[in-house]
């Protein structure tokens, strides 16, 4: 049987945890790698800088660095974000990596397939269809806002915990169509054979 194939994933924090419940695992091996400089009032600059550092010892373990960044309150775009961290990461590491800006956070990603993700959370979440695009909005606020205040805990009291319950019911294809950022690493993880569920 052939070695697994070893995929670092470098995230913003734990919420990004839940990506990895979905990836199928026959193929490849994971690692989460929390980066520490995240925020709206950090640099692009200062995030290549980590990455740089980060990728330095990565790239030697692992066959595929991808690199997820949020894009947090920035007034440029995901996409404009996106290009100047490759591009100042490429400046000082010449080995590959991919990189996608999720536009705003971790928690649109769950958005883009709310309709499926709020069904199979009847407890947790309002119904909800998939009639918009929350590219862009505060998504930890949309999701509390549509959180069922019969619950006896809010959606913030463990974000990562309950990211990993809501983002494990998007369909990514029906996801990709409502978020641009979340079609973008699904087009990364199939540049790499990898399966998303």
């Amino acid at each position: 049987m052939p070695s697994k194939k070893k995929v670092a994933l470098l995230i913003d924090g734990k919420s990004e945890r839940a990506i990895l419940e979905k990836l199928d695992r026959t193929a490849h091996d994971f690692s989460p790698i929390k980066r520490d400089r995240n925020g709206k009032d950090v640099s692009a600059k200062a995030i290549a800088n980590e990455c740089i550092e980060i990728l330095g010892f990565s790239s030697k373990l692992h066959q595929s660095n991808i690199i997820i960044v949020d894009r947090e309150d920035r007034t440029t775009s995901a996409l404009t974000l996106e290009t100047e961290i490759r591009n100042l990461i490429a400046e000082n590491f010449k080995g590959t990596f991919d990189l996608v800006v999720s536009d705003k956070m971790f928690e649109n990603w769950i958005l883009a397939d709310i309709e499926n993700v709020s069904s199979k959370n009847p407890t947790l979440l309002n119904p909800t269809p998939n009639s918009k695009e929350y590219e862009g909005t505060h998504g930890a606020g949309q999701i509390e806002s549509i959180w069922k205040t019969t619950h006896s805990k809010r959606f913030g009291s463990d974000k990562a915990g309950n990211c990993k319950k809501l983002f494990k019911h998007v369909r990514p294809l029906i996801g990709s169509t409502y978020s641009h950022s979340l079609h973008r690493f699904l087009q990364i993880l199939q540049k790499h054979e990898i399966k998303i569920y």
